[in-house]
Parts: C-alpha cells; sequence; structure tokens
C-alpha cells in the first residue's frame, strides 16, 4: 500500500511476463533510450490480455535510483485524467526497477515535430487541440490530486507528450516530478535543478527554487514549437546569425510586433491554412507563459479559455474557407455562358418567365368558369370540392383508383384551406396520406 492509499500489489508484473513480452530485453523491441534506461514495446499476455504496452527498464545505476523508482511508482499509480499516460504495472523482481505503461500508436510528438512528412499531417487545428489536451493535463497535476497535494511535472517537453491512435496528448515520463503542497498558492519547492535544456525555467534554473510555474513556462516553449514547427533545440537562421527558437520569439516581441515579423514564427507548413488571429491569440498566451517574471505567467485556467478561444476561431475560419471553397467551385465566367448561347440568342432559348415569382402557376389563369370567367386554380379546387371528379386530369382518368384520388385530394384541401399554425397539417401528416393514397394505388414507395 502506498502512502496515498494506492494497492500497488494489484499493479506487479511477474518479471518473466516481461521477459515474455519484450523477447528477454531483445533489440527488436526497443523504441527509446535516454539517461534514466530502455523503453520496450511488448504485448502482456497474461496481466493484461494482449494489451500492447510501453516497458520502461530503469538503469540500476542510473541517476534514477531505487528511491526514485518508487517515489514514481507512487506518483504514477495515483493518476486518473485522459491526458496523462495510463499507468498499468510495475516490476521489481530481482532488483529490477519496471514501469509499464499503456503504448501510445503514435509516438512522441517531437518526432512529429521533426519529421516534415508527419508534421505536414497534423493541421493547425489539430495541433490546438493536442495542446488543449496537455494544457487540461498540466492543470490536472497542479490542482487534481486531492485537497493537499499537487504534483510539478519538472520536464515538461514535446518529448514527454505522447499521441495515440486520435492524436489525443497523453503526458508522460514522471521521473523527475515533485509532489508539493498544493494549499499554499505561492508554495515553492527547494531542489537541485533539473529537466531540459531550452525547456527548463531560467529562474527555476537560476535559483532552484521550483514553483507550479515553472512547468508553465516549459509548456510555453512546446507551445511556440506547435506554431513554428521547430524544436527548441533545433537551430534557425536569425538575419544575421544562428538562433535558438526562443530567441526568434523574443525578438520578435521585444522590437515591433510587425506582421510581417510575426510570419517568421508560422510553421510554412501552416500558411494559408491558419486563421491569423487565432493564431496570435495562441502565441500571445504561449508568450505570456515564458515571461521572465513568475507573477506575470497565466495559471493554467486562462491558458486553456486561450487556446479554446484560439480553437474556435480556426474552426470558424475552416468552416467559412469550405463553404467558400464549395461556392468557388460552381463558379462559370460570364465569357463562357456568352459562348455557350451565342451571347443569349433567341435560337438558344428554351423558356421563359418570371421566375422570380412563387407560385407563378397557382397565380395564373388556368381554367374558365361557368360564367367564361378566368379562374386560378386554386379557386377553381375549393368551388368544386364537392364534384372534383371534374377536375381529374382526363389522360388518367381511367387508371386512377378512386380511394387514392380520394385521400390524395383531401390532404391536397387541407394544404391550401386550414389557415394557420394550428389548421394547416404537418409535412408528416402529408407524407403520411401520400404514403395510404400509393397504397390504394398500389405503388410501393
Amino acid at each position: 500500500m502506498s502512502s496515498s492509499g494506492v494497492n500497488l500489489e494489484k499493479y506487479r508484473i511477474p518479471l518473466e511476463e516481461i521477459i515474455h513480452a519484450t523477447n528477454n530485453f531483445s533489440f527488436d523491441t526497443l523504441i527509446g533510450d535516454g539517461g534514466f534506461g530502455m523503453v520496450y514495446k511488448g504485448q502482456l499476455s497474461k496481466h493484461s490480455q494482449n494489451l500492447t504496452v510501453a516497458i520502461k527498464r530503469l538503469n540500476q545505476d542510473g541517476y534514477q535510483g531505487n528511491n526514485e523508482f518508487h517515489h514514481e511508482l507512487e506518483m504514477v499509480s495515483s493518476f486518473h485524467h485522459p491526458n496523462i499516460i495510463p499507468f498499468i504495472g510495475y516490476c521489481d523482481d530481482a532488483n529490477e526497477m519496471i514501469l509499464v505503461y499503456e503504448y501510445a500508436t503514435n509516438g512522441s510528438l517531437d518526432h512529429h515535430l521533426q519529421n516534415p512528412n508527419k508534421r505536414r499531417c497534423i493541421t493547425w487545428a489539430q495541433r490546438l487541440k493536442i495542446c488543449l489536451g496537455v494544457a487540461r493535463g498540466i492543470k490536472y497535476l497542479h490542482s487534481g490530486l486531492g485537497e493537499h497535494m499537487r504534483v510539478i511535472h519538472r520536464d515538461m517537453k514535446s518529448a514527454n507528450i505522447l499521441l495515440d491512435e486520435n492524436l489525443d496528448a497523453k503526458i508522460c515520463d514522471f521521473g523527475l516530478s515533485r509532489f508539493g503542497p498544493r494549499n499554499q498558492p505561492d508554495s515553492e519547492l527547494l531542489t537541485k535543478a533539473s529537466g531540459t535544456r531550452f525547456y527548463i525555467d531560467p529562474i527555476y534554473n537560476e535559483r532552484g527554487r521550483l514553483w507550479k510555474e515553472s512547468d508553465v513556462y516549459s509548456f510555453g516553449v512546446v507551445l511556440f514549437e506547435m506554431s513554428s514547427g521547430m524544436l527548441a533545440y533545433a537551430k534557425c537562421f536569425g538575419e544575421t546569425k544562428e538562433q535558438y527558437l526562443m530567441d526568434l520569439v523574443r525578438s520578435y516581441y521585444e522590437d515591433d510586433q510587425q506582421d510581417d515579423e510575426l510570419e517568421k514564427l508560422i510553421d510554412p507548413i501552416l500558411k494559408g491554412h491558419i486563421d491569423m488571429r487565432s493564431f496570435r491569440m495562441f502565441n500571445e498566451i504561449a508568450y505570456e507563459c515564458v515571461n521572465l517574471s513568475l507573477k506575470e505567467r497565466p495559471t493554467m485556467e486562462r491558458i486553456i479559455r486561450k487556446i479554446e478561444q484560439a480553437m474556435d476561431l480556426q474552426n470558424n475560419y475552416a468552416t467559412s474557407s469550405i463553404t467558400t471553397r464549395n461556392l468557388e467551385s460552381f463558379r462559370i465566367p460570364l465569357d463562357k455562358i456568352n459562348l455557350a448561347t451565342e451571347n443569349f440568342k433567341a435560337d438558344t432559348c428554351i423558356g421563359g418567365g418570371r421566375f422570380y415569382a412563387v407560385g407563378r402557376l397557382a397565380n395564373e389563369p388556368s381554367s374558365l368558369g361557368d360564367d367564361d370567367k378566368p379562374q386560378y386554380l386554386g379557386d377553381l379546387f375549393i368551388r368544386n370540392y364537392s364534384e372534383l371528379d371534374r377536375l381529374i386530369d382526363p389522360l388518367i382518368r381511367d387508371q386512377i383508383d378512386s380511394s387514392c384520388y380520394e385521400a390524395f385530394t383531401e390532404i391536397a384541401y387541407e394544404c391550401i384551406t386550414f389557415y394557420g399554425f394550428g389548421g394547416c397539417p404537418t409535412m408528416e401528416t402529408i407524407i403520411e396520406t401520400l404514403e395510404a393514397a400509393a397504397d390504394f394505388q398500389g405503388i410501393e414507395v
């Protein structure tokens, strides 16, 4: 039983099952490595009914010792959130330190940003969705672990964001994470600065004081990676020298923020497919995250709200763009129409009339009454309702079933005589009556 009340025994996986799943930790099953150890892909046949998992095997002589292993185990076993990678189990047999997580089909976010072909497949709307998921996951870590406890990740970066088959974000790798008190808004932890260069909060790196806002800074770097398509540690060319991503960001925001300068921060793959209002709102909240003053950094609630607003702007832009593209596909140049009709020559005319007039046929005299005066169709129908045989088309008089004709004319009569919302038949009633008339006539509909 962990200090958080979780029964760890139910998560224990025998070493032999892990050896079987990884083919004795075969190189063929290796999918990742680092200072902490190795990560293997395998299937747990007994413990989780052939579930595909990621098996993290820590180095016994690495920076994560036995105490750190059990610290991470206690932490991840208490997480329950859709944007945190699900914990499956662990193994500490024979001095092993193994953590097992659900396998994320689409791998890590940094690999998608690094590979142009993969990056091209992630639209701006999908990037916003991924960032929103990560933001919600961070909010959960900072405030969702009970009344008195929070977790500070301490190594938030695109490599520690996994994507499942639906491109839903899953925060992973809690080896450096720390528990902290939640009931103190400005609580800090004194600890040796740890994390990854280019993502680590400069204030934390300088002072060794860890706040939840340190995660906010690191997340801000990830946000700029998403909008620019550049990884934080990849060199890019500025106007005079090689620069890193955050150098470009700060040079833009510390200057006049001209739109042509802002264009430099847009992933070229996204150009022409992105709403600039959405882009500006996203980058503005990202820049708030990397503010060098802790107090000026936004709360996770504000970050989530701004990303949601950026999503709304992009979705509206996409909808209007689709509508415009659809209408454009029907546009015919006037010169083609002139050519097709020989400049609207009389010989090509096949019809005419007041096409703008609603109910054209019903509003024109269609028959002569008994007094030889023209009558309109609707008036003629109402006046002769008791003798509707007079109104049957002579061409179908011998073909029509009397019950069919009666049902048909009754519903037609209701349509034109019962005015007002309370009296007119509904379309459902009209359809049912027409179907009944078809049955009388022996027609399948």
